[in-house]
C-alpha cells in the first residue's frame, strides 16, 4: 500500500475509487481487485472507508490488458 500523502495532491476526492467501483471498470471481482492490491500489483491506499484507489492508477493498470483481455500483472522489463 501506498502512504496517503501519495493522494494529497488530489484535489477532487472523486479521483479516488473504491475497490467495488474499480472491479467495475476493470471487469474484475471485487475479491480480485483486492488481491491484486495486497501483491502491490495496483496502487491503494486504507482508509476507514475501505481501500481506495486513484483513478489514474485504473486507468494505468487497465492499458496492461492483453489481446486476449488478461491483465498483465508481471513485472514489465
Amino acid at each position: 500500500m501506498l502512504p496517503v500523502e501519495r493522494y494529497v495532491m488530489h484535489d477532487d476526492l472523486s479521483e479516488l475509487l473504491p475497490v467495488s467501483v474499480v472491479a467495475r471498470e476493470l471487469e474484475l471481482s471485487a475479491q480480485r481487485v483486492r488481491a491484486l492490491i495486497d501483491q502491490g500489483h495496483l496502487p491503494a491506499v486504507r482508509t476507514p472507508l475501505g481501500r481506495l484507489v486513484a483513478r489514474e492508477d485504473v486507468a494505468r493498470f487497465r492499458r496492461r490488458r492483453d489481446q486476449f483481455g488478461r491483465y498483465r500483472v508481471a513485472a514489465e522489463s
